[in-house]
């Protein structure tokens, strides 16, 4: 729990903050999930596999969009729900229907079994410990071999995608659930 403290105190700024829930439209939601993206924004994104820390990178060229018109910046780790939004906003630029970002992100939150936690049970519901494992099987890739308890589920997928690089977890739901 120091680590997420340590995390929020170096990175969390109310008016980035804001601009990231803008990128997914919160207006509407933002009674209904606000404790859920802030558990995700203090939560370090880490993985498994190296090759993801493409989308860290990716994440902070995100950071750089909001930071360098307000001539302030951050260089500490970055958030689940920074590589989430960024992830969104690689599947909208990809998808033939542009799809916006924020339906992808909510997507993603379905995918994951979260949109159950809005806030007014999300207490009741134990939610900081419920999210905190839903986002660290997440994070540590023991869901399930076909994508299942991730961001990306498969119904038929060539590979173990626990194993799987987020960027080709990506393509490859693209492929089979929308035909791109």
């Amino acid at each position: 729990m120091s680590s997420m403290k340590h995390f929020s105190e170096r990175v969390c700024t109310t008016g980035y903050y804001r601009w990231l829930v803008d990128i997914i439209n919160m207006h509407d939601l933002d009674n209904k999930y606000a404790f859920l993206l802030k558990r995700l924004y203090i939560t370090p994104f880490t993985s498994k596999i190296d090759r993801d820390r493409n989308r860290e990178e990716d994440s902070r060229n995100l950071r750089d969009e909001y930071f360098i018109s307000t001539e302030a910046y951050t260089d500490g780790e970055v958030s689940v729900l920074e590589v989430l939004i960024t992830i969104a906003k690689h599947c909208s630029d990809q998808s033939l229907d542009s799809q916006p970002t924020e339906e992808w992100f909510w997507e993603f939150m379905d995918n994951l079994d979260l949109l159950i936690f809005r806030d007014f049970d999300y207490h009741n519901r134990d939610g900081n410990r419920e999210v905190d494992e839903i986002i660290q099987c997440f994070l540590k890739r023991c869901y399930e071999k076909n994508g299942r308890g991730g961001i990306f589920p498969l119904e038929e997928p060539d590979r173990n995608q626990q194993r799987v690089e987020l960027w080709y977890q990506m393509s490859a739901y693209l492929q089979e659930k929308y035909e791109y």
